[in-house]
């Protein structure tokens, strides 16, 4: 059986992409509470300008908008059953990440998905260039979307050596692209996924030639449901990009592709 890795449970849809994995036939293992952190320091909150918050709510901009790199999601989006409840099929792992590594060993003996589903933002991070930066926020987003994510991935690497997906997933928004850019605001955001790009790219050409393939989505919080999403998101995550592996001009797998959850392709 093959054995995934989720790095967080904190919204509906990590929970709903959890379920999917069982229901496909996955052994799947999630990292508890107090590593993901629930509604921790880097989660969102209501928003800006008094955006009336709930679990599940849509992105409220940070001045008003439709969103953006600095738009926040409302909640933990825990909805039914909530961030903290079980998931039938899957396992939690203790918090500590040598703890976890060490259970998952144990009853797994490897990992073939590892899907990364860190995308912390905070309602606070509206300033803009004429407000002055908020130091401890970009700190704050910055740990929880980049540092995080490279100890947690250190953390697990050597099971992933010996499973036989070798897959890497990652959560990013197509608002915090370079290339598309439209935000005025939302640094602390923004600057943690651009080092998150470059990261992927980093361990992509490091990696991608013992066998490792890369995946990088966005779920587009806010603008489509958790469930459909996370379907999404199921669908992109386990099956092959391209049908011809030995033509490079066919096959799309050894490419490093960010798309949303409507399989479109984005810049970086």
């Amino acid at each position: 059986m093959e054995a995934v890795l989720l790095t967080r449970l904190d919204k509906a849809f990590d929970r709903k992409l959890a379920e999917a994995f069982v229901r496909e036939g996955y052994r799947v293992f999630a990292l508890g509470a107090e590593r993901a952190g629930g509604c921790g320091a880097g989660a969102a909150i209501a928003g800006c300008e008094g955006g009336e918050g709930g679990a599940g709510a849509a992105i409220v901009g940070c001045e008003g908008g439709e969103g953006g790199a600095g738009a926040a999601i409302v909640g933990c989006e825990g909805g039914e059953g909530g961030a903290g409840a079980a998931i039938a099929g899957v396992t939690t792992l203790p918090g500590d990440l040598a703890e976890a590594r060490a259970a998952v060993e144990k009853e797994a003996g490897k990992l073939d998905i590892y899907v990364e589903l860190s995308d912390e933002r905070n309602a606070a991070d509206c300033f803009t260039v004429r407000d002055g930066l908020d130091e401890a926020l970009i700190r704050g987003l910055y740990d929880e979307n980049v540092l995080r994510p490279m100890a947690t991935l250190e953390a697990f690497i050597t099971l992933l050596d010996a499973g036989i997906g070798k897959r890497l997933c990652f959560i990013a928004s197509a608002e915090a692209s370079i290339n598309e850019a439209r935000g005025v605001s939302g640094y602390g955001y923004a600057l943690g996924k651009a080092a998150m790009s470059n990261f992927y790219q980093m361990i992509s050409n490091k990696l991608t030639p013992s066998g490792y393939s890369f995946r990088v989505y966005d779920p587009m919080h806010g603008q489509i449901g958790a469930e459909a999403s996370a379907e999404g998101a199921l669908n992109y995550f386990i099956r092959r990009r391209g049908t011809e592996g030995e033509d490079p001009l066919r096959d799309d797998e050894a490419r490093l592709v960010f798309r949303d959850a409507f399989a479109r392709e984005h810049a970086w």
